[in-house]
């Protein structure tokens, strides 16, 4: 843990997608991440939500991550992958965190599976967890999460990647409170807040008149809002707050219904795992296995950050480049921001 008391160091990741036989993103990616993490004295670890496409079936990476090695705090929240699967949210929720003392948006503060936003505070930095996965059921005429076993909102529904009334509320709350203790805060979620990026929360307009508002009562409250879901490296510096899209750690570039791009000779190495999560045999598999790859494009190395925020509101951020696995490329159509990189920079609020 770093020993700067004014200062929180986090590694940060997104988008992992991990699920057996589906995309190129191993445990040995998370391994990287964490080892990057410590080698950087990282007081937690942050994902921004996708981490694993069926949690069930993951044991051997959803222990790798609650219960790593350095004993790492990690945050994250739910990404519109994470009840893909034969999953629920009383399965996923104790997930999303292994810090018991986090606040749950819950009426007492306490756990809840059914509810997956929350706050907790770092050296006298607030950082508020947000869930993106509500949606308008216009028969029932009121917001609903995402059910079990899907990677979107139900059928019929409207007003996707939003956050509903009562987290905007319970939002304001959080922020508000903070601004009048003098508290800076970090906001982070899968869906983003930023006019520039795409794959943004439907209630994006709210949330950001809520900064504004918030940054009114005292200036510098609000400093980062931070996200994943648009698998993209991209940010946004806007009234004193960054809005900073996290590139997912392999799948650079998704397409749908493409042609096989990874021909013969284009292989990675895939562990089996027994229904304990403990490694079982190793091999060379061909990319062509995995049913997704017709439609991604993968970085050679999994991509991750070095997040810094100090309390005056400084912010810097160590992100990392890579290349394209096998040097195979995306069509020259797609949108620039598609680079298997995440940007470094240094801000100050």
């Amino acid at each position: 843990m770093s020993t700067d008391k004014n200062t929180v160091k986090i590694a940060f990741f997104s988008d992992l997608h991990y699920k057996k036989g589906m995309y190129a993103s191993t445990v040995e990616d998370l391994d990287k991440i964490i080892e990057r993490a410590h080698d950087n004295d990282v007081d937690f670890i942050m994902h921004g939500g996708d981490f694993c496409n069926d949690y069930s079936d993951a044991p051997e990476m959803v222990n790798r991550l609650v219960n790593n090695k350095y004993g790492y705090k990690f945050y994250g929240v739910y990404g519109n992958h994470e009840l893909e699967g034969p999953n629920s949210m009383q399965d996923v929720t104790p997930l999303i965190t292994n810090d018991k003392g986090v606040i749950w948006g819950t009426d007492d503060g306490r756990f809840d599976p059914y509810t997956a936003y929350y706050y907790f505070e770092c050296k006298g930095i607030r950082f508020v967890c947000l869930d993106t996965n509500y949606s308008f059921n216009p028969t029932l005429n009121e917001y609903e999460h995402n059910r079990a076993c899907s990677y979107g909102p139900p059928a019929g529904n409207s007003g996707t990647n939003s956050l509903g009334p009562r987290q905007l509320e319970w939002l304001e709350k959080v922020l508000v409170d903070a601004a009048e203790k003098g508290i800076k805060c970090v906001v982070l979620s899968h869906a983003g807040f930023s006019y520039k990026f795409e794959a943004l929360c439907c209630e994006l307009e709210k949330v950001r008149a809520l900064f504004d508002k918030v940054n009114s009562i005292r200036k510098g409250t609000v400093v980062a809002s931070l996200n994943g879901h648009w698998h993209a490296n991209c940010h946004e510096f806007s009234n004193d707050i960054l809005f900073f899209n996290f590139n997912t750690v392999r799948n650079i570039c998704w397409l749908p219904a493409q042609n096989p791009h990874y021909v013969e000779g284009h292989n990675f190495k895939y562990t089996e795992y027994d229904k304990d999560g403990n490694a079982t045999e190793s091999y060379i598999r061909p990319l062509s296995d995995l049913w997704m790859s017709p439609n991604t494009w993968y970085s050679e190395d999994p991509l991750n950050a070095i997040v810094t925020i100090d309390t005056d509101g400084g912010i810097e951020i160590e992100g990392c480049e890579s290349k394209w696995l096998y040097g195979i490329t995306p069509p020259d159509n797609v949108n620039s921001c598609r680079e298997p990189k995440i940007t470094s920079g240094k801000w100050k609020v």
